[in-house]
């Protein structure tokens, strides 16, 4: 029987915070406390006191606690008709622009599949496109995996067969991203609530993670990442996400899930 109560998640919260660096606070709270005790009763830990405990004493549980704390659901092309808009009314108006070297972000990139997705975006629309995509994420084990650039059939099922002969190696049990699509993606270990951003973007994406924070987690990411593209650069959200006060954070409009920094 679980004993906790509001007090003991906020002192949990507060020890993750200072000891982990994971502000649980941005997130929804009654969703964050629906995954968390449910991972206790997984683990047969009965409240946040003992729980706290085991993730110092134990790199493995802790291992598999922020797996489970980041979203890493996720495929190629996932929501197939916001990458067409992506591929070909976003994309030909920011090379047009910046011919010379396209500078692209996929935040709370997952297993990679994103910034591959990009990756293959990218090289078919202009081959000699000098292009680089930081790809960055929360949890250090998945990044591990997106390094590798190893994918299921499942993973790829968004995919034309046509894309998946020119982006990729079939191997015994698994599908390898090309060396030439892999070579312009830095994958790195980021908080998007804690951690300082880079700047200059041309384009970030940062789709279907947002929904999981609180009113004041989203405020401050939108805050942060407007000052981290250049004059024109474009936001692509989730398709469940939307961004309802754009010129509030100094964007507009630009289609359902795009937005252009105007200031």
């Amino acid at each position: 029987m679980y004993t906790d109560i509001r007090q003991d998640y906020a002192v949990f919260a507060q020890a993750i915070k200072q000891e982990m660096g994971l502000d649980l606070t941005f997130y929804k709270e009654t969703q964050m406390k629906r995954r968390i005790m449910g991972f206790m009763e997984k683990k047969q830990i009965k409240n946040y006191h003992a729980f706290l405990r085991n993730l110092r004493a134990d790199s493995q549980l802790l291992a598999e606690f922020m797996a489970m704390i980041t979203i890493n659901v996720t495929q190629f092309f996932r929501n197939r008709a916001k990458w067409d808009t992506l591929e070909k009314q976003v994309l030909p108006r920011l090379i047009e622009e910046r011919y010379a070297r396209l500078r692209v972000w996929s935040a709370a990139c997952s297993s990679g599949e994103e910034a591959y997705t990009l990756s293959i975006i990218l090289k078919r629309m202009q081959a000699n496109l000098n292009y680089e995509i930081l790809a960055t994420d929360l949890e250090a084990e998945i990044l591990k995996r997106a390094v590798l650039g190893h994918y299921s059939e499942k993973q790829l099922s968004e995919m034309t067969h046509a894309e998946i002969l020119t982006s990729f190696e079939k191997k015994p049990t698994y599908y390898q991203i090309k060396k030439d699509l892999q070579k312009h993606v830095r994958f790195q270990k980021h908080d998007l609530l804690m951690d300082s951003y880079d700047n200059g973007f041309d384009l970030i994406v940062c789709r279907n993670v947002l929904i999981y924070f609180t009113a004041e987690g989203k405020e401050l990411v939108y805050q942060k990442f407007q000052k981290a593209l250049r004059p024109g650069g474009i936001l692509f959200i989730g398709g469940s996400e939307q961004i309802l006060n754009p010129s509030s954070y100094g964007f507009e409009s630009v289609d359902n899930f795009f937005y252009r920094k105007i200031c």
